[in-house]
This record gives C-alpha cells, structure tokens and sequence, in this order.
C-alpha cells in the first residue's frame, strides 16, 4: 500500500508525514478529513498516513507489549479485564498471543479442544 501511495500521489509517505506535520492537528480525524478534502486521499491513504504520522500504527512499535499499554492509555481499568481474559483464553484451548505488524490477535492451537462452554461464563471470581 506504501508503494500504491508514491504511484498514485507523486509524494512518498515520508513526504506526506510531513506535510500532515506542518498543519500540527491534534486528531486522528483532522488528518484524515485534511487529506480526504485537500489533497484527494482514498479513506485508506488517508488513515495510513495519519497511523504513521501519529506513529499509532502497530509497526511503530518496538515493543509489541507498548502496543497494548497505548490502548489502554487513560482506560487502565480495561486493561485489567483484558489481562484476565488473555490470562483465561490461553488457559482454556489458544496458543499464547500472536503479534504481527498490523495486527494483535490469538491463534488457535492444532492440538486443542473447544473450549467447555460452562467454563466460558464462569472466568472470574
């Protein structure tokens, strides 16, 4: 998609990160709105490039663990019932969690059984 950007912009992303810099927005949305209406950006574009200005993408990250930390960024007591639910699925029948660039997500494990439905409503004390 990066490519797709220069071939149908004439701009590399670099470039454009730093157009999107300049106009300093303080919104995900501002970005994406600048460049639907100004600049004639696709949705997709315009979110790749507002991810990579703002650095929110899951490429941005070095530690993947930081990842998860800013989504839960000023909703800590989410983060406490994501744990507890990662803590319980791996337990029941999915391999420990998968990372990929873009994506954060549970794998099933080849060896594993379905879950014991009963066990599903009963996860917390």
């Amino acid at each position: 998609m990066i490519n797709n950007l220069y071939k149908n912009t004439g701009k590399t992303l670099e470039q454009w990160i730093e157009i999107v810099k300049s106009q300093n927005f303080a919104k995900h949305g501002e970005i994406i709105k600048f460049l639907k209406e100004k600049h004639g950006f696709t949705h997709g574009f315009a979110n790749l490039v507002a991810h990579k200005a703002n650095k929110s993408d899951a490429g941005s990250f070095k530690n993947q663990n930081d990842l998860i930390t800013k989504q839960y960024q000023n909703k800590e007591h989410f983060k406490l019932l994501y744990d507890k639910l990662i803590s319980e699925i791996q337990n029941f029948w999915l391999k420990p969690i998968h990372f990929q660039k873009k994506q954060v997500g549970l794998k099933p494990s080849s060896s594993s059984k379905k879950p014991d439905q009963k066990k599903l409503f009963f996860i917390f004390d």
